[in-house]
């Protein structure tokens, strides 16, 4: 499938844990059990699928810096948190950045392992798609990531007021897994009452 300017691949498989991407912005902390420490601001590098597909493979696409717009237009998405501005993208992609194309899993949202046929499958579709421009392409990623996200958040005031579902047990263990592996790398530190707080990462 070629490679972009950079000599790197043009499409990537890569496992959900493996993918990380900036968000800024306010933030809960919570200790190991889930209880609420505070509230900081901050810029953080984080699993980009924490939501959505830890424990699944993606197929993601390099997409060129020009998409992004200009360099002045990104850097202007900030936002103010206790007088501190915090920008709510991260640094400028100069080189580009993979979006995520497919999650890898079968119909009923059960885990798929990656194989050859899908990669095929893929392909044949990533030709076709070359018709319709990058922007074409990233608005059309970017239209699904806004209606999960709308689904996501709709959720949660669901389950804040009392008339929505627990979380599901998927998503739970996925947070389970997630606070055990960030605790094995070290990236958690014991507070003076003895819980256990996440560290932004560097």
């Amino acid at each position: 499938m070629g490679t972009n300017p950079f000599g790197e691949p043009r499409y990537r498989a890569i496992w959900g844990w493996k993918s990380y991407d900036w968000i800024g912005g306010e933030f809960n902390e919570f200790d190991a059990h889930g209880n609420f420490i505070r509230t900081v601001g901050e810029l953080r590098y984080e699993p980009r699928y924490m939501l959505d597909g830890l424990e699944r493979w993606w197929i993601e696409t390099w997409c060129p810096p020009e998409i992004y717009g200009s360099r002045w237009a990104w850097e202007m998405q900030f936002e103010i948190v206790n007088g501190i501005c915090i920008p709510q993208l991260g640094p400028f992609p100069s080189r580009g950045k993979y979006e995520p194309a497919i999650k890898i899993e079968k119909p009923d949202g059960s885990f798929q392992q990656l194989t050859l046929g899908i990669v095929t499958e893929f392909c044949r579709r990533a030709r076709y798609s070359k018709k319709f421009t990058y922007q074409e392409r990233l608005r059309a990623i970017r239209d699904r990531e806004e209606k999960k996200q709308l689904a996501i958040d709709k959720q949660r005031r669901e389950i804040l007021s009392g008339d929505g579902p627990l979380i599901s047990e998927g998503r739970n263990q996925d947070y389970q897994k997630y606070i055990e592996k960030e605790t094995q790398d070290g990236n958690f530190r014991s507070s003076n009452d003895g819980t256990t707080v996440q560290q932004a990462n560097p």
